[in-house]
């Protein structure tokens, strides 16, 4: 209680998503235990109009299932913010051959900074998603972003750096986010290997952090170098549950209980 906001993320888009009643059976379990925020990581689990193709044959969800959802939660008192990507995790939609031209590279899972096109793409599906989620807050993702600068941003980022590509996205992405009037959220791996994106002071402040991490460790400087630089934080941590039928509870826990002492310790959001 501690902490402001409590929450699952919970990734549904890797052929195991949810059904309605499956969604409300997971947000009775959050209330019962007080927890107040539902993350749905989306990728494109959510249809959206005049992008016929987008989440085609995955299960994604419909404006109106997702309507229905936040109004369950609500009376829960559990807010339901989207977590939608806006560089990277793109594999299922570049896939489609009408769709290369927004890719970094053919065959990447990004896509391109340097293409002008992606971002009347992005304004479009950003404007769907606020349009079906109401809160406030919108996880813009931006994380694993491996293949930036690798192929059409690759001449910038030899001439700039490749922290600059990086951040001259964020700044437009959030533009965009904060057109909608949300605040924006993103994760922070590829900020952490890039530390001049923090240093030339480029990412506008009322982002938020999401700081995940994959395994457990005794101690999170990450929290602290974020904090330092200005930025709220929300800490995440995993529950190694991937690739796998149960989750690895020996690392999962212990990553759990530290990091979330460490947000704590740092004045993280949650």
């Amino acid at each position: 209680p501690a902490l402001g906001l409590r929450g699952i993320s919970d990734d549904i888009s890797r052929g195991q998503i949810s059904s309605l009643d499956d969604f409300r059976r997971l947000i009775r379990f959050m209330a019962r235990y007080k927890m107040n925020l539902f993350m749905p990581y989306l990728e494109d689990m959510l249809r959206i109009e005049g992008l016929p193709k987008f989440g085609e044959g995955r299960g994604a969800l419909t404006r109106e299932e997702v309507r229905e959802l936040v109004s369950f939660a609500s009376g829960l008192h559990v807010r339901v913010v989207p977590a939608f990507q806006t560089l990277g995790h793109y594999e299922n939609f570049l896939l489609d051959p009408d769709n290369f031209p927004l890719a970094e590279f053919p065959g990447a899972q990004c896509l391109s900074p340097a293409e002008e096109k992606v971002y009347p793409f992005l304004k479009q599906a950003l404007g769907a998603v606020c349009e079906a989620f109401s809160d406030s807050l919108v996880n813009a993702g931006c994380d694993e972003t491996w293949d930036t600068g690798r192929g059409k941003s690759r001449a910038q980022a030899r001439r700039e750096g490749l922290a600059a590509v990086h951040a001259a996205h964020y700044r437009r992405v959030h533009s965009l986010v904060t057109a909608y009037g949300r605040r924006m959220l993103m994760y922070g791996d590829i900020i952490l290997n890039n530390p001049r994106i923090l240093e030339s002071g480029a990412l506008p402040r009322d982002v938020v952090i999401v700081d995940w991490h994959y395994n457990a460790a005794a101690s999170y400087p990450s929290v602290a170098r974020f904090r330092a630089a200005g930025l709220q934080v929300l800490v995440s941590p995993g529950l190694s549950n991937w690739s796998r039928f149960y989750p690895f509870w020996g690392t999962a826990l212990d990553n759990i209980e530290n990091l979330t002492r460490e947000g704590l310790r740092q004045g993280a959001l949650g």
